[in-house]
């Protein structure tokens, strides 16, 4: 079977999938604990930025670059937290 049958979680074929939201979920999860309020736009900058970063950390390009691969984690660490 090529194309499996439209679901209610399946959008027709051509139209356009919602975002995740990914940064009203952060937004969320720091209401939740108390941390100060960021704008949208830097948590998707955050996220985009994590994102890269540990794809380069799969991909051995820290490795490559003669970067520490436990200093760059420690470092990412720190930013999140």
């Amino acid at each position: 079977m090529l194309n499996p049958p439209a679901s209610a979680n399946t959008p027709e074929i051509g139209t356009k999938r919602p975002a995740i939201g990914v940064p009203i979920c952060a937004a969320r999860i720091r209401g939740e604990i108390g941390a100060s309020p960021r704008r949208r736009e830097d948590d998707a900058i955050h996220l985009f930025t994590m994102e890269r970063t540990c794809d380069a950390i799969a991909q051995g390009e820290l490795r490559n670059l003669g970067i520490n691969r436990s200093v760059m984690i420690a470092a990412l660490v720190k930013r999140i937290c």
